[in-house]
């Protein structure tokens, strides 16, 4: 009953946690050393080691009941563990560590419910074969333990701490074992058949005038026969699902969880077949499985993931009745999708570029982001080819609404992504690109690097600002999305000052080089920090307002670096040109010189040089000082502005060089 009201209602799990909140306090010291000296099993040294936790009273039983042997209790305890976890945030931090503190007591009993369940899986036999006494005796001793595996996806999915915890108590094996046993196999192999039935009627029929007890057992013990055979397919389904969807969970713990999946290849062979499963959530598992695979670079540089997975993603991301399936098939193509990934070719020919066109234009935000990422990362060192691909199934007008007016700030940081990558193929590549937006390439870039834009993104962030703190520089979540957006966005102005000429010189004649003028005195625009060199280059996370535009970008080095880099490419030209010097120098190399000082002077006209200087100052103040950046530790903060100085000082020298032309 328990079991049951704590997984259909939210609000039950909170009036259970919180009526009995009160009453915890007033657990006694004899009744905490029974508590803790009672722990056995696995386990157990998890509760042994949180001494000081007091547990409120029904979640104290609930894990008293967990250490009983009897393995359907465990199974029931860890249900309740499960949901109560699931109930979201509540509003006494105590309880959430309570409840914490329950799951990560709850996964290793559930972990040895799975070694029950696959010894269970082992002896299972050919039950169409073997007729059973009664349907209700296979229901009651049986049918339970394929449901471990979905209870352990509860508990350990998006939890980093018990995903780790997982992985050390060996759970991948034993789930890719159950995946492999006749239990799991039953749906393919022991589906009942219709005829099953007739038969057994039919044979009654017959018989009932000649032997009616004989024939009235026959006929009793097949259709036994039938009903344990459709309940061993529904159960097979439930497994594979359940097993399917921790590895799933588990695949994203890091490269060791995936290099022990793929240990024998016995996994892969799984989640393709699974690709095809008639069962819709089994099918989204198996994609979930794949997705978590594909973020390792080895498997997708080798030929661990086979191309044989193309066809089913891109036949799946057709299914528009099915919205889930859509969305995973989406996910697990973005990261297969990369430059250096084995399958990219298959999902090529399978398709895949037509298939995304169309989820681009929905209505569903998760779609629509999914599909741009998968764009973004189909155009990642792509050819010639697939660029062509890419171009004619995109149009330049409902790209620009991506970029400029989506409504998920998710999508516009991806198609800032994919203009980036796309661009960055050369001179032709940029040719193309003109073409394409019909000479709205550059005005789109020179708008979207307005400081005002940014700021203004910045200040209608949902997400809080001391919301989720990301482990690299103290950025919000909200705030690393603008900052990742921003910094593509420079990145693609530096891929067109790294083309032709004629694309260098257009880029002059625009608004932009005033705009990256604004990017390298960032600091100086930042009215949060005073005078220091290394309190201006760290502005703290905080919403736009009275501190300035650039309050909530930060770090503000890798902007500020790929300004830089915009000044290196246009200033670029031979070195071996310069060099010989024009008397030696063929006419069109003069040229290039003589343009290149050209725009060496104009950018020194507009004040690069004084920025540039000012950059240096800013690294060599902050280097002096023995400290990072504010609020970033000490080894990003360092490698941040290193990278920044040198680029600087390369920027400086080039400039200086040709200004003296």
């Amino acid at each position: 009953a328990l079991v049951s009201i704590t997984r259909y209602s939210r609000q039950a799990c909170q009036q259970l946690l919180q009526s009995t909140a009160s009453s915890s306090s007033s657990t006694t010291t004899q009744q905490q050393q029974q508590h803790h000296a009672a722990a056995d099993g696995p386990g157990s040294h998890l509760l042994l080691g949180q001494q000081q936790q007091q547990y409120v009273p029904a979640l104290r039983q609930i894990l008293q009941l967990m250490k009983q042997q009897n393995s359907r209790t465990r199974y029931l305890c860890a249900c309740c563990v499960s949901n109560i976890s699931r109930v979201g945030d509540l509003p006494d931090q105590a309880l959430q560590e309570q409840v914490s503190s329950a799951c990560r007591c709850a996964v290793p009993y559930v972990v040895r419910l799975l070694t029950s369940t696959d010894a269970a899986a082992s002896s299972s036999s050919d039950i169409t074969a073997h007729a059973r006494s009664s349907k209700a005796a296979y229901d009651t001793e049986n049918r339970y333990l394929c449901q471990v595996p979905l209870v352990l996806s509860s508990l350990i999915h998006d939890r980093p701490e018990l995903l780790k915890l997982a992985v050390e108590l060996d759970t991948i094996q034993t789930l890719i074992k159950l995946l492999h046993s006749k239990a799991a196999a039953a749906a393919t192999t022991d589906k009942p058949q219709p005829t099953a039935a007739a038969a057994a009627d039919s044979t009654t029929q017959s018989t009932a005038s000649l032997a009616a007890p004989a024939a009235a057992a026959k006929a009793a013990r097949l259709a036994a026969a039938v009903a344990a055979a459709a309940a061993a397919a529904e159960d097979a389904v439930t497994l594979r699902k359940g097993c399917l969807l921790c590895l799933a969970a588990l695949a994203m713990q890091g490269d060791t969880a995936r290099q022990k999946m793929m240990e024998g290849g016995r996994l892969i062979t799984v989640v393709v077949s699974s690709l095809n499963d008639s069962d819709l959530e089994t099918k989204v598992a198996a994609v979930g499985c794949l997705r978590g695979l594909s973020r390792s670079v080895k498997m997708l540089r080798g030929s661990t993931i086979p191309n044989s997975v193309a066809g089913p993603l891109v036949t799946m991301m057709q299914d528009s009745q099915a919205i889930e399936v859509q969305v995973a098939a989406a996910a697990a193509v973005c990261n297969l999708a990369l430059g250096f990934s084995h399958v990219r070719p298959a999902l090529v020919k399978a398709g895949v570029i037509q298939a995304l066109t169309h989820l681009i234009t929905g209505m569903v935000p998760e779609l629509r982001l999914h599909a741009v990422w998968a764009f973004k990362n189909l155009a990642h060192e792509c050819d010639n080819e697939v660029q062509g691909l890419l171009l004619s199934e995109l149009t330049w007008r409902g790209f620009k609404e991506l970029v400029v007016s989506d409504d998920d700030v998710r999508v516009r940081q991806q198609a800032v992504g994919l203009l980036q990558n796309i661009s960055c193929k050369g001179a032709g590549s940029i040719d193309r690109l003109l073409a394409w937006s019909e000479g709205g390439l550059l005005p789109l870039l020179e708008d979207r690097l307005i400081p005002a834009h940014h700021a203004a993104l910045l200040a209608a962030a949902q997400l809080p600002p001391a919301a989720a703190v990301a482990s690299a520089g103290d950025l919000t979540i909200a705030s690393q999305i603008y900052r990742e957006q921003l910094v593509s966005l420079l990145y693609a102005v530096n891929n067109v000052c790294s083309g032709s000429e004629a694309h260098k010189t257009a880029v002059m004649t625009s608004g932009i080089p005033g705009l990256l003028l604004q990017y390298l005195s960032i600091s100086s625009s930042n009215s949060g920090g005073g005078g220091g060199g290394s309190q201006v280059a760290a502005a703290a996370v905080q919403p736009a307002g009275p501190a300035g535009p650039w309050s909530g970008i930060y770090p503000l080095c890798d902007v500020r670096t790929a300004a830089v880099w915009c000044i290196i490419n246009l200033l670029w030209c031979d070195p071996a040109v310069e060099a010989s010097g024009t008397s030696t120098a063929s006419s069109s190399d003069v040229t290039a010189v003589a343009a290149a000082a050209a725009k060496a002077a104009a950018l020194k006209d507009l004040g690069f040089e004084d920025a540039l200087k000012g950059i240096l100052a800013e690294c060599a103040a902050a280097g002096s000082g023995g400290s990072s950046m504010a609020g970033v530790p000490a080894l990003l903060g360092d490698s941040a502005r290193q990278d920044l100085l040198e680029r600087a000082q390369t920027a400086l020298q080039v400039l200086q060089k040709l200004g003296a032309k």
